[in-house]
């Protein structure tokens, strides 16, 4: 098991406990509602059997679950119109490979939905002052603004670039599970990419304006003979 796997495990037993269930909730909650307005005929979720429900919710024909511990991800289908990687890019140091991966698989224009959890949040100041409410959420690689940066270098286009959080319960230092709104500051991002197609470089030749000195010389002998003839 890789390092990135062994880091997506302790964050599904993280999962468990009152703070990351809720998260966890509220994060399949926003996945749902933008799911349901997608339609296409093949989608396909990186995840383990935590976001299982969300094969339901898509309006795809098709739709793959392959779970990082388990199912060799590597060999993607083609043609995939949509690809949802929960939290699995936070973790791992390879980026770049996986982004290339993606983008193969993808039909023009296909979607790629990432998600993690932003330390600079309240969540961060919990896990900083190292809160019981947050003891176990694993170490990340990569942060938001890493993770952006990449989807720029391998041909993505950015659609949506949205952080939310839960209303925090300061008095038991605890977490409401039965709202989450918008927040610059957000617990959560998601990042929704767009495949962009590469430009192919038209292919235009180069036409050298400059005369060879032998046909320059020639030339010039030509107009000089033609001028003594004519006078």
């Amino acid at each position: 098991m890789q390092t990135w796997q062994r880091k997506l495990k302790a964050l599904t037993n993280w999962w468990k406990q009152p703070c990351g269930n809720t998260l966890l909730h509220l994060e399949k909650i926003f996945l749902s509602d933008y799911l349901d307005e997608q339609f296409g005929f093949q989608m396909v979720i990186i995840a383990d059997n935590n976001y299982a429900e969300l094969n339901q919710i898509s309006r795809m024909q098709n739709v793959t679950r392959l779970d990082p511990h388990i199912d060799n991800i590597i060999d993607l289908p083609s043609n995939v119109d949509c690809i949802v990687v929960p939290h699995m890019f936070a973790y791992n140091d390879d980026i770049e490979s996986w982004l290339k991966a993606f983008w193969q698989a993808l039909t023009p224009n296909g979607q790629l939905i990432l998600t993690g959890y932003s330390y600079r949040s309240f969540l961060g100041l919990q896990k900083l002052l190292r809160s019981t409410a947050v003891r176990g959420l694993p170490e990340r690689e990569n942060n938001r603004k890493i993770v952006r940066a990449s989807l720029a270098q391998h041909d993505f286009t950015l659609l949506l670039d949205h952080k939310f959080a839960p209303r925090w319960l300061f008095s038991r230092n605890n977490l409401d599970s039965r709202t989450h709104v918008p927040s610059i500051f957000g617990d959560i991002y998601c990042f929704v990419a767009s495949k962009q197609l590469v430009p192919i470089e038209s292919k235009k030749p180069k036409w050298d304006t400059t005369p060879a000195l032998g046909k320059q010389s020639l030339a010039s002998s030509f107009i000089e003979k033609k001028n003594k003839h004519e006078s």
